[in-house]
């Protein structure tokens, strides 16, 4: 019922890690089916870089004890809505961005200036390392498959449109969690096929051989603890 993006997670999820709640929701018949976005945040590396995080924080235990307040809380009203069936999906929709707004205000309320600071700066920083990760990537696929400069100034613009529709995807507080993941989906396959069309037949040919022989070497590894 929660989404990593790749890289430090926003508030809603320090809160979650803070007070080790279990996140799983009930799905609601007839709605948009919600996907665990947790499952990402089990990976050792990313578990890692929340707890990083959280420790960073500095909570305090009457914080900590807030927190947990305003989650348990905020859990049972969700709970509420979704056993809801006498509302239509754009009341239930509107109720539940009404929800964490209220979410965020109440979290938002209980920490310090200090505490907001390093929670920007996380995030901010997950930006810029996001970037500076994909400009490596582009340099590499680069050297490895031959790219001139005109495929690679036409790589870097798609690059910089997907950041931009990912952000406003994730940002549009109108959609709902599946609505987003659906979305989601389909500018990653949207991108592919762009991406394709930059290639030559070989660089595509040489790009695919090197996937094969990556996907081996993470088969049967179990990324769920």
């Amino acid at each position: 019922m929660k989404k990593i993006i790749a890289s430090i997670v926003a508030l809603s999820l320090w809160m979650s890690f803070v007070n080790a709640q279990d996140n799983n929701q009930p799905q609601k018949p007839n709605r948009p089916q919600f996907q665990q976005q947790g499952q990402l945040a089990q990976r050792p590396m990313i578990k890692q870089k929340m707890m990083q995080a959280a420790r960073q924080i500095n909570f305090t235990k009457e914080q900590r004890e807030q927190l947990k307040s305003i989650n348990e809380n905020y859990h049972t009203q969700l709970a509420q809505l979704e056993k809801n069936d006498k509302i239509t999906l754009g009341e239930y929709k509107s109720k539940l961005a009404a929800l964490k707004k209220e979410h965020k205000e109440k979290t938002q309320a209980i920490l310090t200036a200090e505490q907001k600071n390093k929670i920007a700066a996380h995030k901010k920083n997950a930006e810029i390392n996001a970037k500076v990760n994909a400009t490596a990537r582009l340099e590499r696929m680069k050297l490895t498959l031959g790219l001139n400069e005109d495929q690679v100034a036409k790589l870097k613009t798609q690059q910089k449109d997907l950041q931009e529709k990912m952000k406003a995807i994730r940002e549009n507080e109108t959609l709902l969690p599946e609505q987003k993941k659906e979305q989601l989906k389909a500018l990653a396959a949207q991108q592919k096929e762009s991406f394709k069309s930059v290639l030559t037949a070989d660089q595509q040919s040489k790009l695919d051989s090197m996937r094969k022989n990556f996907q081996p070497r993470f088969k049967g590894r179990n990324f769920s603890k």
